[in-house]
């Protein structure tokens, strides 16, 4: 039984060192735009070459976005946007997956911070 972390994008930025752990493109100076967006990049290459030290969820396949989508009106009045959905169905697959497993989403935003399952 072992652990598997769903790490959001919150925390990617926050170990990137993001000021104010704001989304990249929205930072006022053109320069830190740059320098973190490129940062942001190597990371996800590195994850997608298996050399970072975590793996990209894989999308299984096209219905499985288009599923995401259908969703999305209702998690949007839920105040979910698209890519949180992603994650917790993400974790929920992993769940499902991994039941003997300890599967958690780790984010520093409040409604995520709730998927966490511990198997009993």
């Amino acid at each position: 039984m072992g652990e598997i972390v769903i790490v959001d994008t919150s925390i990617l930025l926050n170990v990137l060192n993001v000021p104010g752990f704001n989304h990249i493109a929205q930072l006022s100076n053109g320069n830190q735009r740059w320098c973190y967006a490129k940062a942001f990049r190597d990371q996800i290459k590195k994850a997608l070459a298996g050399e970072a030290p975590w793996n990209l969820v894989p999308l299984q396949d096209l219905g499985q976005l288009k599923s995401w989508l259908n969703e999305f009106p209702e998690s949007a009045k839920r105040k979910v946007g698209l890519v949180d959905l992603s994650i917790i169905n993400a974790w929920e697959a992993e769940r499902k997956r991994h039941p003997l497993s300890h599967v958690r989403i780790w984010s520093l935003d409040k409604h995520l911070q709730g998927c966490d399952h511990k198997p009993g």
